[in-house]
């Protein structure tokens, strides 16, 4: 339910506008913050209002100069997967590169601005996913392997707008990101590195 009532509305945004050449224009990003920031603040006050898990339960704790270089070596580790996946797919016949838009960013006065969407992209999905989805699966008693499989095919289906390759894009992703959370229970390193991902993909294109 909270997925159909505040996420679904993002994607059918998305779907919308699937040319990413939008991330050009202020106003398309402003838009972008008015659906988010609204995401993660419920989600927010869904776990405030938990009688039973506080915000640690749910991978919201503060930042820890310990978990560097694990979050360094995850960075890492998010390259090597992109560069995985685009081999990969790049030996299918006449296959698009997986998750790749029409359209790209090509303002450098926009790179603040997307770079804020990006990060709170990031933070919004998996606030959503990763921290509240699945510890709440957790106590419904699914394995932790199943809750991974599951909460990562309802992210899948919410990125079906880019195609058939971003939803298996998204799933591949959203493993490696749940996978980043059960190690140390701490939503900051999926949800910065998703945030650095999407801006990224995005930037990239002013140079290449």
């Amino acid at each position: 339910m909270l997925f159909s009532l505040f996420y679904l509305p993002g994607y059918l945004f998305f779907t919308a506008a699937s040319d990413f050449r939008d991330f050009n224009s202020m106003l398309y990003n402003v838009q972008l913050w008015v659906i988010l920031i609204p995401q993660v603040l419920t989600v927010l006050f869904l776990i405030h209002r938990d009688g039973q898990l506080d915000f640690p339960s749910f991978g919201i704790v503060r930042p820890n100069m310990r978990d560097i270089p694990f979050f360094l070596a995850s960075v890492a580790g998010t390259a090597a997967l992109v560069i995985l996946i685009r081999l990969l797919v790049g030996l299918l016949p006449e296959a698009p590169l997986a998750g790749e838009p029409p359209g790209m960013l090509s303002d450098k006065a926009m790179i603040l601005p997307v770079f804020f969407s990006a990060m709170l992209t990031g933070y919004s999905e998996e606030i959503f996913f990763r921290s509240y989805l699945f510890t709440r699966l957790e106590n419904l008693d699914r394995g932790k392997w199943s809750r991974i499989i599951l909460v990562n095919l309802i992210f899948a289906t919410g990125h079906l707008y880019d195609g058939l390759a971003g939803g298996l894009n998204a799933f591949i992703f959203g493993g490696y990101f749940s996978y980043l959370y059960t190690r140390k229970k701490n939503i900051h390193i999926p949800a910065i590195i998703h945030g650095l991902y999407n801006f990224f993909a995005l930037i990239l294109s002013l140079y290449v």
